[in-house]
């Protein structure tokens, strides 16, 4: 058979690199030599803009310069900077550095004509988490016939900034504050350009994320410079109330502007400068040692071009992309707090819900115990997503809710439900990546998952074949992934979730 090959191969000289051709792609700034792994070829590692270091620290994500010969995308690409993580976590063996514009792409070997996209933005606040994850792998999607992509985005201080200097520089045009969301754009824009090289079809890409994942989707389908470069959305445990930043002044709460807060993180580390020379000259140690973004994470900033408005208000007016939406929390996004840390929330809530309604809310939660293992997980995701999801249907957009309640066997000694990013080795199909030992009950959840989110990337309805109808998110429908698999229910928590929102949208 060699000596067959090499035969044809010098009959046909185009035949010469076809042993090889399913590991190496083109793109539009050189080759890529990537591995296949059984029926899945994978490239990782990918840069999708220049490096944002030195004199591109706290700029718009730039081009990346071309190479020659074939590019080696056979391991992941550094972990944007973030606090240091535990060695314990499945990824801390891949280095964090301010280079880190690398995304991913798995896609399958023997699919045919043009495949559905899904470009999987992480989570963790905007501080951490990194594509590189196991529990992100895209080998059970691309087996699914999906082209996956997983893409980095700069966090913390280095992603979410601003500063008087910089403001005053505006070095790209006045594009100032957003750059982890200038950078997911700038991915979008990679796929758009490259993704058919790789068997995907650009005119088809879903965006979906988890948490901080999860509202970078919103803010992609509120910001005008992402229009038109993804045709779904899914928004998983995505979250946000209240005010954003804005670039020099108060927030109408009195959030302090984006360089206000910019210049108390120098103070913090005894720097004071109007240098942006200086600003770009900082250490990654000096970086590392901003204080903490706490609670919220880091904040969105609007600045009138990547973030317009606030979050709720482009909603309300029905200025969100039009797109087919997938919406939905996990069955207990957050634990019930302690008592100490139920005073710090009661904090978080005060501008939202006072203490006598919350004492309205009693009843029709049941009593007050189940108030308190409650607030905190409707409020902060739960409630809130079922206001978006009615809200994009009163828009006159398709939205599908769900509720995943599939918590382990081996997690229910500890835990009452699902919780905050409980559904991701569902989701990925990587059961192996959970901390929970998993069995065949789990296998098939995770299994019914991923046919309703593939067949929402092919075809904008979550409609797979020989699987229940999933309705739209109206009369307060819901798809309910649970031990029993997957099936349509009326929402037994939608008159909660009502009254909650009755008192605390129009103050978000």
């Amino acid at each position: 058979p060699t000596i067959l090959l090499l035969a044809l191969a010098g009959m046909f000289p185009g035949l010469a690199g076809a042993a090889n051709a399913r590991d190496t792609v083109r793109i539009d700034a050189g080759t890529l030599r990537g591995s296949v792994e059984g029926d899945v070829a994978v490239f990782k590692g990918i840069p999708f803009a220049a490096p944002p270091v030195g004199g591109l620290r706290w700029r718009a994500p730039q081009p990346v310069a071309h190479w020659e010969g074939a590019r080696d995308a056979r391991a992941f690409g550094n972990a944007c900077l973030q606090p240091p993580r535990r060695p314990d976590e499945p990824d801390a063996r891949v280095p964090v550095s301010e280079d880190c514009l690398y995304l991913n792409v798995w896609r399958p070997l023997h699919a045919r004509g043009k495949l559905p996209v899904m470009v999987w933005i992480h989570g963790g606040s905007l501080v951490t988490g990194a594509a590189s994850l196991a529990m992100y792998d895209g080998t059970r999607f691309a087996q699914r016939g999906v082209v996956l992509v997983s893409i980095n985005y700069r966090l913390g201080h280095l992603g979410y900034f601003g500063h008087p200097a910089l403001t005053r520089e505006a070095a790209d045009g006045g594009r100032l504050a957003n750059y982890g969301l200038m950078d997911q754009i700038a991915a979008l824009e990679w796929v758009r350009r490259n993704v058919a090289a790789f068997g995907g079809d650009p005119a088809n890409v879903t965006i979906f994320g988890q948490s901080a994942g999860g509202l970078s989707v919103q803010l992609l389908m509120a910001s005008p410079p992402a229009r038109g470069l993804f045709q779904r959305a899914i928004v998983q445990s995505g979250y946000w109330r209240g005010w954003f930043r804005r670039i020099a002044d108060r927030a109408p709460d009195g959030r302090p502007s984006a360089e206000a807060d910019g210049v108390a993180a120098l103070k913090a580390v005894g720097i004071s400068t109007d240098d942006v020379a200086v600003l770009r000259g900082l250490t990654e140690a000096q970086l590392l040692a901003f204080p903490s973004l706490g609670l919220n994470g880091a904040i969105p900033t609007i600045d009138g071009r990547y973030v317009v408005e606030e979050h709720w208000r482009t909603w309300r007016e029905g200025r969100e992309a039009p797109v087919p939406l997938m919406i939905g929390a996990t069955s207990q996004e957050t634990p019930p707090l302690p008592p100490d840390i139920r005073a710090q929330f009661r904090k978080v809530l005060e501008p939202f819900l006072s203490a006598a309604d919350e004492v309205s809310l009693v009843p029709v939660y049941g009593g007050q115990q189940q108030l308190d293992d409650h607030m905190s997980a409707d409020f902060g995701f739960a409630a809130t997503l079922y206001s978006f999801a009615k809200l994009h249907r009163a828009n006159g957009h398709p939205a599908y809710r769900y509720r995943f309640g599939r918590l382990p066997d081996a997690a229910r000694p500890q835990l009452k439900g699902v919780p905050h990013s409980g559904e991701l080795a569902y989701v990925f199909g990587n059961l192996e990546a959970s901390k929970w030992k998993m069995d065949a009950r789990d296998r098939a959840v995770s299994d019914a998952t991923m046919d309703y989110w593939v067949e929402f990337a092919r075809s904008g309805r979550p409609a797979p074949k020989g699987r229940a109808a999933w309705p739209l998110a109206d009369d307060e429908q819901i798809m309910l992934f649970d031990d029993e698999g997957a099936r349509p229910v009326k929402d037994d928590r939608a008159p909660r979730y009502r009254a909650l929102a009755t008192i605390v949208d129009p103050k978000s």
